[in-house]
């Protein structure tokens, strides 16, 4: 009775299998069948209507001639000086082209900028080389000329002008004469005043506490010749920022002039280089940081951190306050000072008094860094003194206790 059931049910399961290997069969041969179709170019209706073919994306290259010669006027050498595009890359070159790319010392008139320190300042500003294609001269010489043309400033007082109506319209122009001084080649109103720009760029510097040379400010293409105006024609009261901030920044402006007063407002883009410092390699928490862990790179902020930046001074024989990981930059609390005595620690002190060097061990109370001062306690003792950390578990006593503490160590010697 037992083996008739036992046959039955290896029948059932012979069935079962004999049945998925045929629906098997089927659906590989569907899928076959269908896959010759779409081969002989009959796809299937279902495909047809729902097949999508993305387009390729095409990465505009700019072509950027570096000429050999150029002269400008004043300090700051912009790459538009020194190199041509086409008028179809204007737009997109608008404030790329305005990038200081080096800046002349005051007693300096020449100044060569080759290849590779160009493509260096661009990379650092965040440009992306791969799509420029660079041509012409390796090095350009760079001339720095305060010749005056004969020019009147008409254009000038013109932008004045405009920029009063366009940003108070309340407000009546200024009456500028035809007796306005001559401007140079750059723009820039003959003497030897300072000009708007200058004084903007000195507001914002003050404002952030940097240097002039660290700025990349980007006026508008209709704000250059107001910008260029200078004193002693024309005299400027700016209002200063009050706010640190880099981006999109709005100056007020009154300029005076013996005929009247008229104020405007000049807008600016702000960029800041500043020093980074990166990490070169994985370290992990409370790793003490070497000097070949670090590097310093220069780059363009947009934006201010929270958080100030560290020099290398700072940060090599310091640990990790946490894991870092290569490219990190380096912040003020990513970084901790090595503990010189941890509490509970034995610490030699060094007791000085009249040429008398005296060496006692005292317990640490306090956890320190070098240089820091931390209480201890004579052992066996509740007396406790302050000392100064002067290396890994040394010290030396100070205040009028260690004092009296060495002079009596001291008399026992």
């Amino acid at each position: 009775m037992r083996t008739r059931r036992s046959a039955e049910i290896r029948r059932i399961v012979e069935a079962l299998l004999l049945l998925t290997l045929l629906v098997w069969a089927t659906v590989t041969l569907l899928s076959q069948w269908s896959f010759g179709q779409e081969l002989d170019g009959a796809a299937p209706p279902a495909m047809s209507e729902e097949s999508f073919v993305p387009g390729l994306a095409v990465l505009r290259v700019t072509a950027i001639e570096i000429i050999p010669q150029a002269t400008i006027v004043g300090r700051e050498i912009r790459l538009r000086q020194i190199a041509r595009w086409s008028d179809a890359d204007g737009a997109a070159m608008e404030q790329t082209g305005d990038l200081i790319i080096a800046r002349f010392d005051r007693t300096q008139s020449t100044q060569s900028i080759d290849i590779d320190s160009l493509k260096n300042t661009l990379e650092a500003a965040g440009v992306n080389l791969g799509a420029m294609n660079f041509a012409g001269a390796m090095v350009c010489k760079v001339t720095r000329s305060d010749s005056r043309l004969d020019a009147e400033m008409e254009q000038a007082i013109a932008a004045v002008q405009q920029a009063g109506a366009t940003t108070r319209p309340a407000a009546a122009p200024i009456g500028l004469t035809a007796s306005a001084p001559a401007a140079d080649a750059g723009g820039v109103i003959s003497g030897a005043g300072r000009s708007l720009r200058e004084l903007i760029t000195n507001d914002m510097s003050d404002c952030l506490s940097v240097s002039v040379e660290s700025l990349q400010i980007h006026f508008r293409a209709e704000d250059e010749k107001l910008v260029n105006l200078a004193e002693p024609h024309f005299q400027f009261d700016v209002e200063p920022q009050k706010v640190r901030k880099l981006g999109d920044v709005t100056w007020n402006v009154t300029i005076s002039t013996a005929t009247g007063k008229q104020k405007v407002t000049v807008p600016a883009n702000v960029r800041m280089w500043q020093e980074q410092l990166i990490t070169t390699r994985p370290m992990a928490f409370r790793q003490v940081i070497g000097e070949e862990d670090v590097t310093e790179r220069r780059v363009l902020l947009d934006r201010l951190s929270d958080y100030p930046s560290l020099g290398k001074a700072q940060v090599v024989g310091q640990q990790a306050a946490r894991d870092l990981s290569p490219g990190t930059v380096l912040m003020g609390r990513m970084i901790e000072a090595v503990q010189m005595a941890r509490v509970g620690q034995l610490v030699t002190v060094l007791v000085e008094l009249n040429r008398v060097q005296v060496t006692w061990v005292a317990e640490a109370r306090e956890s320190g860094s070098l240089g820091q001062t931390i209480r201890v306690r004579k052992p066996a003792t509740r007396d406790e003194f302050s000392v100064v950390l002067t290396g890994p578990q040394q010290a030396k006593l100070i205040g009028p206790a260690g004092e009296r503490l060495g002079a009596r160590l001291a008399a026992r010697t």
